[in-house]
């Protein structure tokens, strides 16, 4: 025999509405996942922004100094230097020694904690890295360079 009782619209619609709600929070629950994911996740109360970084524009314009090489092979010894440090975070370099030659494809930055790093490459193809701590006016660091060569710099904002 066939069961003649019969489930009331409103109850069939009543439990529609619930298994519905579930899905909908469901699906938010898994967006939400999938949003956190993408952006790195979460982050704790104690993960601050970041220290910020440094007012760079300070930097730009005249520096001049001098550098040295200190080891390396067939010395180059010392040089008078001239960087202009540009706002688009491109720099020259020109010394009174040619033997050390002008650099292109120059890129310069300033890290959160305030390290100063410029790179380019000389006209022998060979890559140059300068670092320095951050000051007013005054940059004093050190330079290496892809053959092995490597020193000091000293400069003073013009």
């Amino acid at each position: 025999m066939q069961s003649t009782i019969q489930r009331s619209p409103d109850v069939h619609r009543s439990t529609t509405r619930r298994r519905l709600g579930r899905v909908l929070a469901a699906a938010a629950l898994a967006l939400t996942h999938v949003a956190l994911v993408a952006c790195g996740g979460t982050t704790s109360p104690d993960d601050g922004p970041g220290p910020p970084l440094p007012d760079t524009t300070t930097l730009v314009g005249t520096w001049k100094g001098n550098l040295d090489q200190t080891s390396g092979p067939n010395s180059y010894g010392t040089a008078r230097i001239t960087f202009v440090l540009r706002a688009d975070s491109t720099f020259t370099a020109v010394s009174d020694n040619p033997l050390y030659c002008s650099l292109i494809n120059t890129r310069w930055t300033v890290s959160p904690e305030k390290q100063f790093t410029a790179t380019g490459v000389d006209c022998t193809g060979t890559g140059i890295t300068l670092r320095a701590g951050v000051a007013a006016l005054r940059l004093n660091g050190t330079w290496t360079a892809t053959s092995g060569r490597a020193g000091t710099w000293t400069v003073g904002k013009e």
